[in-house]
């Protein structure tokens, strides 16, 4: 069986071939006789988003939150699956407190940056995008990581600054093997090109974006889980700004 792996049994130690629904169930075991072990919550967060079973990861958010309120990246994270799983009410909860994370300046310039980027991806929720691209600049000007970039990207989109978007997107958009960024940049381009009024080449951008999704191993893609979640939520902007009903598979 594919699905099949060395898995962890409840008492930490190996237990030979197990699928991921067994490794959710021991997990699950582990964290009830263990409620206040933030590491183990983490982990089944992390397993859920691996499995895309997003309503429950937003579950297990709430709950590590009231653990762990503190922590400032469960927020951003809960915002992007909110909106992937069209959840207004904790769409509204987490954009509030993205925005909090934004606005304190004794926060990580990291860290802020990623709950501007979250920001960006729920444009209905946001009056006033001039302090998500300050964040997002000082994000982008602390590395030059894609990471510290993305941010900047969507916040320029928003913002319209659709010249100075064309100029840092066009790095990532020629990559010689496909990647979730390559993909992420191609949507944007779409979008900046339909914002720039050019439809016939928006439209050719996306398809091509649609390409480049298909060649990527989404299944357990955990490990740049925004990768995934900001493709799949600027893809379905995309269809419905550029009036196409071809969905990412």
């Amino acid at each position: 069986d594919s699905q099949r792996h060395i898995g962890i049994a409840a008492d930490g130690t190996v237990a030979g071939l197990t699928t991921p629904e067994e490794d959710l169930a021991t997990l699950s075991s582990r964290i009830a006789a263990a409620p206040e072990d933030l590491a183990l919550r983490r982990e089944r967060i992390e397993m859920l988003e691996k499995l895309q079973r997003w309503p429950e990861a937003l579950a297990d958010i709430d709950d590590y939150l009231e653990w762990s309120p503190g922590d400032g990246w469960r927020p951003v994270r809960a915002l992007l699956m909110a909106r992937m799983n069209d959840d207004r009410q904790r769409s509204d909860k987490y954009a509030a407190r993205c925005l909090e994370i934004v606005r304190n300046e004794k926060g990580s310039v990291y860290g802020r940056g990623h709950a501007a980027l979250a920001l960006s991806l729920a444009p209905d929720q946001v009056k006033d995008f001039t302090p998500i691209l300050a964040v997002a600049r000082a994000s982008a000007e602390e590395k030059e990581a894609w990471h510290h970039q993305l941010p900047l990207l969507l916040a320029l989109l928003r913002a319209k600054k659709l010249d100075e978007l064309k100029t840092k997107l066009a790095p990532y958009l020629d990559e010689e093997e496909p990647s979730g960024r390559q993909a992420v940049a191609l949507l944007l381009e779409s979008l900046r090109l339909h914002h720039s009024d050019q439809p016939q080449v928006a439209h050719t951008t996306y398809r091509y974006a649609i390409d480049v999704t298909r060649q990527l191993p989404w299944e357990g893609y955990v490990e740049h889980i925004n990768e995934l979640i900001v493709a799949r939520l600027l893809e379905r902007e995309a269809r419905q700004v550029l009036g196409v009903t071809q969905p990412v598979q």
